[in-house]
Formats: structure tokens, sequence, C-alpha cells
């Protein structure tokens, strides 16, 4: 039985056969590469580490996730940010809570910006 190329870079899978030269890609030879195919095909990661394969949630589906999560609460904090500049309008006095809730409407923005998707630290606003 011959064996079947998989193409990593930096541990993630991105071929699978005969692929000629993939830049800074290493090659791993395995007997059974099918369910390797399949994972790959449904949108999934494969992670090449310690000699092993391992399939993983897509890190693009995740961030498409949190991206949604995000949204929604932003959405919802864009009725409480309303409320406070009504109140801030009729009492002409700057509230606390607008600094408070911009800071974490920037944070909930910002969330793009952490490394991994897979272990997202959220931002917490506590509404007084």
């Amino acid at each position: 039985m011959s064996k079947n190329k998989v193409y990593h870079r930096q541990g993630f899978v991105v071929g699978v056969g005969e692929l000629g030269e993939i830049p800074e890609a290493q090659c791993v030879e395995v007997d059974d590469c099918k369910w390797i195919i399949e994972a790959l095909n449904s949108g999934r990661c494969v992670i090449y580490q310690d000699d092993g394969f391992q399939i993983q949630e897509s890190r693009a589906a995740q961030w498409l996730f949190i991206r949604q999560s995000r949204d929604v609460l932003l959405a919802e904090s864009d009725v409480e940010m309303m409320k406070i500049r009504d109140s801030e309008v009729i009492s002409g006095v700057v509230n606390q809570q607008h600094q408070e809730l911009a800071g974490y409407r920037q944070a909930l923005r910002d969330i793009t910006l952490q490394p991994d998707p897979f272990n997202i630290v959220w931002p917490i606003w506590s509404q007084k």
C-alpha cells in the first residue's frame, strides 16, 4: 500500500496528495488520509503536532461566530447608549456611564485583534 502525502505549514494542514512544491510547507506520509480530506471538505481545520493529526473547528468559522456575537452585543449596547445620551441632553451633565459604555463598545470592536478565536476574553460592562 502506498503512502499518502499530507502537507502542513506551521502545523496547519494545507494540502493532501501529490501537489508538488508548496512554499514553506512540510510533508508527512500517512497510510490513510481519507478522514483528513473529509474534515477539510467540511470546513474544519486539521492540525499536525506531536506526530499526529487533530481536527479542530475552522478558525474562520469561529471568527464568524465571534463577530456575530459581538455584533449582537454592540446592537444591545446601542439602546443603552441612546438612553444615556438622552439623559445627558435633558440634564446637561455628562454621565460617567457614557464613558464606561464607550470603552466597553471599543473593547467589543477590538475583540478581533485577539490572536486565538478559541480563547476569547470578552469585555464586561456592568450596567448601573
